[in-house]
């Protein structure tokens, strides 16, 4: 379960957070003055969500290096090919969603074959 708290509450109640997440697996939202600024999560979900961002960085170095002769149009033709041909299988709520990075394809590029910052 996922719930909010107040860096006040968390701050007071630590122990008791952190006991609710290591034995249930919640997680916290951490919220300061109403707005969300971190999350406390097991640490099997952390081992998890640090595998997938290796995974990506690696993929997008894969992907900037195999497409870096390619010019920034023909890679967006490439990429909105692929990802229509994606949604063909995708249910019709989903097709109908905006993709951010269609909408700014030269942003979007540039994202894909941009350095890797760490």
């Amino acid at each position: 379960m996922i719930r909010e708290a107040s860096e006040v509450t968390v701050r007071q109640n630590l122990g008791d957070l952190l006991d609710e997440i290591w034995q249930k697996g919640d997680s916290v939202v951490i919220a300061k003055n109403g707005k969300p600024i971190a999350v406390l999560i097991d640490i099997e979900l952390f081992g998890r969500l640090c595998s997938l961002d290796e995974e990506y960085v690696c993929l997008r170095g894969e992907l900037a290096q195999a497409f870096s002769d390619v010019p920034p149009d023909t890679g967006m033709v490439m990429i909105d090919e692929a990802v229509h041909a994606g949604m063909q299988d995708e249910p019709k709520r989903l097709r109908q969603r905006p993709t951010a990075m269609l909408k700014d394809q030269h942003k979007s590029w540039k994202l894909l074959t941009g350095p890797t910052i760490r």
